[in-house]
């Protein structure tokens, strides 16, 4: 799995057991891309129901993906996008600081960058969300291509996985085994005659990528809405930009994979 960060950083926060991060030329005959150019978007936030305008733009060897919130000031307007910058994990993946900025809902974008092999990239938003656009990575997507990707001069680093890693919680697992390709084998399991167990296994190409996962949408039940909004979340939700199952009212965007 490619990383889009300075590696030694990562090493000194420390890396799960059987993982190994290595930034040596030697370590990989890839190098690193950034965007070619900019793009941006306007939506809503789906769970703080604020507009938010993003713009992607390109960056130098070795930045990493950098989210910059601009609607705020001095030290808290820079957040790496890695994996110990990760604060909350509750309905969405959100990033923040020390010094107080977050960006919240952040997933979406973070594969369809990952997918196209964007390893450095400046992602200014001036809010404290990704706007959810319609649910799925397909605008993401979009917006990298308008963009376009080229190569850089330095090597990409790279986390190697050395041996099974596992973490079960509240009924869940997740694992990583070693390989030579970037696959995923991803199973659900819903008490709902709509989904029921589904499995789905994926082997991560960018092409693959764009026609097969980018367009799949967030989906929730219609009885957990309420309650998910006395929570806070949900402000920005609507069946523009998820697919609802239950109660009175369904979603009438045709599904898709």
């Amino acid at each position: 799995m490619s990383l889009s960060n300075i590696i030694s950083d990562a090493c000194q926060a420390g890396l799960p057991a059987g993982l190994l991060a290595s930034g040596s030329p030697q370590a990989t005959s890839h190098r690193q891309k950034t965007l070619r150019g900019v793009a941006q978007c306007t939506g809503v936030g789906v769970h703080s129901g604020e507009k938010v305008t993003l713009r992607l733009l390109p960056a130098d060897v070795d930045t990493g993906i950098v989210f910059i919130r601009t609607d705020l000031k001095n030290g808290s307007r820079s957040i790496p996008a890695r994996w110990d910058f990760v604060v909350e994990t509750q309905l969405c993946t959100v990033i923040g600081n020390p010094h107080g900025g977050k960006v919240a809902t952040i997933e979406h974008l973070m594969a369809a960058l990952r997918a196209a092999d964007v390893d450095n990239v400046i992602v200014e938003v001036d809010g404290p969300e990704v706007p959810v656009m319609d649910g799925s990575a397909g605008s993401f997507v979009f917006l990298i291509e308008m963009a376009g990707v080229v190569e850089q001069s330095a090597p990409r680093h790279q986390i190697v996985v050395l041996k099974p890693v596992e973490v079960s919680a509240n009924g869940k697992k997740v694992s990583l085994t070693p390989s030579d390709q970037a696959s995923f084998s991803v199973g659900i399991s819903f008490d709902n005659k709509l989904i029921q167990n589904q499995q789905y296994d994926f082997i991560l190409s960018r092409n693959g990528f764009k026609t097969e996962i980018s367009r799949a949408r967030t989906f929730g039940f219609y009885e957990d809405v309420e309650k998910m909004m006395k929570l806070g979340f949900m402000r920005g939700g609507s069946l523009d930009n998820a697919v609802c199952w239950g109660g009175p009212v369904q979603s009438h965007h045709e599904l898709r994979a």
